[in-house]
């Protein structure tokens, strides 16, 4: 999962094991926005039924059951607008947090679908939500060591330029000839310059 560059081939993945285990003739993904906690439609298959689904999702969202399947965590069915296909829905969720929702037209009717198929699919959902988290998880991560590595970057640039400083300014306070020292508020002597201690015959450690 870290080495992937997005979600589709877990959504794909998923899609082709739903099909397997109930038989879609077309199903969709809807994810969270982490921004705003919005449910978009990720993924539709096949692609060109994505806003036919958009419809029959606002028509499930209007009668809450969209809601009720977010809430209940398990598959919920409903039929289209026109009566003619059957439903099932259920949500990607983690122990955590909600991470979207699967939507899936049956290719038969739920009630001919094996109990054992149901178990099959919860199960198949939890483990999608559960690589959807992985991978926000590692994208995260990705962010921050690639944060970390402009801020090192930065900072050894900042000691490149602190060090080349310093290097100029000890040249030109070690070979003027004109008398520098630095003394702090307690009057003690914390710097030297070489014509200082010439002009004194003290070593620059004394």
């Amino acid at each position: 999962i870290n080495q992937l560059e997005g979600v589709d081939e877990i959504l794909e993945n998923t899609q082709a094991r739903a099909t397997q285990i109930l038989g879609f003739s077309q199903t969709a993904f809807y994810l969270v926005n982490e921004a705003d906690s919005d449910f978009s439609l990720a993924r539709s298959f096949p692609e060109t039924l994505g806003a036919q689904m958009e419809k029959e999702i606002e028509a499930l969202v209007e009668d809450g059951t969209f809601s009720r399947a977010v809430r209940d965590k398990v598959p919920v069915t409903a039929y289209t607008e026109d009566g003619s296909r059957q439903l099932l829905l259920h949500v990607l969720a983690t122990a955590s947090r909600v991470r979207g929702m699967f939507v899936g037209v049956l290719m038969k009717k739920a009630r001919h679908v094996r109990e054992a198929s149901f178990e099959l699919f919860a199960i198949l959902m939890a483990h999608c939500a559960n690589a959807l988290e992985s991978y926000e998880l590692y994208a995260r991560l990705r962010e921050s060591n690639q944060a970390l590595e402009v801020q090192v970057e930065a900072l050894s640039r900042s000691e490149d330029r602190l060090k080349a400083s310093e290097e100029k300014y000890r040249l030109l306070v070690e070979n003027q000839n004109d008398v520098l020292i630095r003394v702090n508020k307690d009057g003690r002597l914390e710097f030297a310059s070489p014509s200082y201690c010439d002009l004194m015959g003290s070593a620059e450690s004394e």
